[in-house]
């Protein structure tokens, strides 16, 4: 009990680069400290096309409503991953957008969470909430995007894909989605080491890919192949 802060609408209008509005609403599910995150949902309600894009990430950077932000001396904003997806997700139509990670803990330095991963995978508490929100969402899921990145370490990545693998087990009608399309006809230069590509786009190569799936306004299913993924 308690463990949960429901959230005041993040934001009501998001504002882009390229100056284009967003008009979105969310909420997140933290601990009560907001040290972890194990629920972001963020309604499109302009969109009528399609239903909702569930996507799995790592583990959520800064992206906190007013009452916490102001706790935490930080601005009440959508960090930079989340804005590329409501972007994504709001181009191809989808209604809403729920986010969950593959572990809570509220970290934007990459090599730092994969520390922390490393140092409190076992007899964690929010891991096990986590991965109950996990099986949850995912379970009920007709769409999932799925987006680690190719940097990951080998113990963390292994986390993520056997949570796909479970659930591509489970729910064989399941889509499993990336944004990167790559070369289609050669599986192997689907991402290095068959890993789907995360959405930040400080990358060349992500932002090629990200562009490419915003103008042909759609995602692309994949499949499992041994421990990565492969594009149908």
């Amino acid at each position: 009990k308690g463990a949960f802060q429901w959230s005041e609408p993040i934001i009501d209008d998001y504002l882009s680069n390229n100056k284009r509005i967003y008009n979105v609403k969310g909420y997140g599910i933290y601990d009560s400290d907001a040290t972890n995150r194990f629920c972001l949902v963020v309604d499109l309600p302009n969109n009528t096309q399609k239903e909702t894009l569930t996507t799995l990430l790592m583990n959520p950077a800064d992206t906190f409503p007013v009452n916490i932000a102001k706790t935490k001396g930080k601005k009440s904003r959508f960090d930079q991953t989340i804005r590329n997806l409501i972007v994504l997700a709001n181009t191809i139509g989808y209604k809403q957008i729920i986010v969950i990670n593959s572990f809570s803990y509220i970290e934007g330095n990459g090599k730092n969470a994969n520390d922390y991963y490393e140092n409190n995978k076992l007899n964690n508490k929010s891991f096990e909430l986590n991965s109950d929100f996990i099986k949850a969402i995912l379970n009920q899921s007709n769409e999932i995007l799925v987006a680690c990145g190719d940097r990951v370490k080998p113990k963390l990545y292994s986390h993520y894909f056997e949570i796909i693998k479970e659930i591509k087990t489970n729910c064989s009608d399941t889509k499993i989605l990336t944004y990167a399309k790559e070369d289609i006809e050669d599986c192997t230069a689907f991402t290095k080491k068959h890993r789907p590509r995360h959405l930040s786009l400080q990358s060349p190569k992500n932002k090629k890919q990200y562009d490419i799936a915003i103008s042909e306004k759609k995602l692309y299913e994949i499949d499992i192949l041994d421990n990565g993924f492969k594009l149908l």
